[in-house]
């Protein structure tokens, strides 16, 4: 059984026919073959007990599959204040969703170009791509030198 409320918004009541239902509603534009074995993969670097800053969110699928918790960094507007944002809360793992932000102010920081500039603050720790070519990529923020 599947309650949909809003256009996007999925709450999952059932999960044994999670996957024949989950292609019939549209708009759940996740769903391809890869998607659960790349939210395995992801699942399986990130400690459980540590929360995933994530650059968008749009539905209860990666909540459903990502065994961490999944945060939004809303009022974040820059890399430096993205940095802040982790520094302040003790997180240090940034999922990015290739192309796609909460904020207009982060697309070109989550872009395929501007992700060279996390590089500076992030260690890369992985690339995934789905059957869908959506990729997702995988950041630890690198400890800060207190000087």
């Amino acid at each position: 059984e599947i309650a949909i409320a809003g256009q996007l918004h999925l709450i999952f009541v059932n999960v044994s026919s999670f996957e024949e239902e989950v292609k019939t509603v549209e708009g759940a534009f996740y769903f391809d073959k890869k998607f659960i074995p790349v939210m395995d993969e992801i699942s399986a670097k990130v400690p459980q007990n540590e929360t995933i800053v994530m650059s968008y969110n749009s539905t209860s699928l990666l909540d459903f599959f990502v065994k961490s918790k999944i945060e939004i960094p809303y009022g974040v507007t820059s890399l430096e204040s993205l940095k802040d944002y982790m520094t302040d809360k003790k997180l240090t793992w940034l999922l990015v969703y290739e192309n796609v932000s909460h904020t207009k102010d982060l697309e070109s920081l989550f872009n395929k170009s501007g992700l060279k500039q996390l590089e500076s603050d992030f260690q890369k720790v992985d690339e995934y791509t789905t059957e869908t070519m959506t990729k997702f990529h995988l950041y630890r923020l690198k400890p800060q030198i207190i000087t």
